[in-house]
């Protein structure tokens, strides 16, 4: 990541000696295995691609806390996609076109979040099945609680530290008391 706490990855690539199709993958993995136990504390529940996004759920073994990750590629390189699936993984197979000594990048976005350097870039996205779920995350020496529902987003600063975000591409100031938008967009991650 960029910035752990931005939420995306950007890629570039820029081939030296040749222009022509490449392929990059990029996925979700819960199928490691614990380094010092060698055993692996991942549940696969579901997983599933829409468009240039893919999403897995998983569950810990030992605690059964319910994770969940997912991404969306922000690009108009990609000519071509492939869905990729093994126990615990999921992802993307991409055929980008690529031109020698020009710049090519994908944006991989996660759960609908995205920096463009300046603000924080908020589109949230949920499965269909989920009722709701919530995170925190540190930004910009805030702490921002996020709650996303099949209706709303909710977003607020627990910390007291106010910052600016963009929240569907409008830009908001968010303090302490918290906003609600109605949510745009697919549901579909």
């Amino acid at each position: 990541m960029k910035k752990a706490d931005e939420g995306y990855q950007r890629i570039s690539v820029t081939p030296l000696n040749f222009s022509g199709d490449t392929v990059i993958e990029l996925g979700l993995d819960f199928s490691l295995v614990h380094e010092s136990s060698q055993y692996n504390y991942w549940q696969e529940i579901k997983k599933e691609q829409c468009g240039l996004g893919a999403a897995i759920i998983g569950r810990t073994l030992t605690t059964g806390i319910r994770i969940f990750s997912g991404f969306s590629l922000d690009s108009k390189e990609v000519a071509e996609k492939t869905v990729c699936c093994d126990d615990r993984y999921i992802g993307l197979k991409c055929v980008v076109n690529l031109t020698k000594s020009e710049k090519s990048t994908l944006v991989k976005k996660v759960l609908g979040m995205r920096s463009d350097g300046e603000l924080l870039e908020l589109n949230p996205m949920i499965p269909e099945e989920w009722n709701s779920y919530s995170f925190r995350i540190a930004y910009r020496g805030s702490v921002l609680f996020i709650g996303i529902d099949q209706k709303s987003l909710k977003i607020r600063a627990v910390n007291g530290v106010e910052v600016s975000v963009l929240l569907y591409g409008e830009k908001r100031r968010i303090t302490e008391k918290g906003v609600e938008f109605p949510r745009r967009g697919s549901n579909r991650t």
